[in-house]
């Protein structure tokens, strides 16, 4: 018989696990998205820029 047998529950096991922990990760990567102040800036300044080339033109 082969030395090497694989185990099917161990495979679900990892598989399981790595699905969890996806599922966690997830949430985290939501919360370092940007933030509403950052984002409140970025558009204070996109409408300065614009601004300043409608007054320009």
């Amino acid at each position: 018989m082969s030395e090497f047998e694989q185990d099917p529950s161990a495979n679900t096991g990892r598989f399981r696990a790595f699905v969890e922990r996806g599922e966690d990760e997830a949430p985290q990567a939501r919360r370092s998205s940007v933030s509403p102040a950052m984002l409140i800036a970025g558009v204070v300044v996109v409408i300065a820029v614009i601004a300043i080339i409608v007054a320009v033109a």
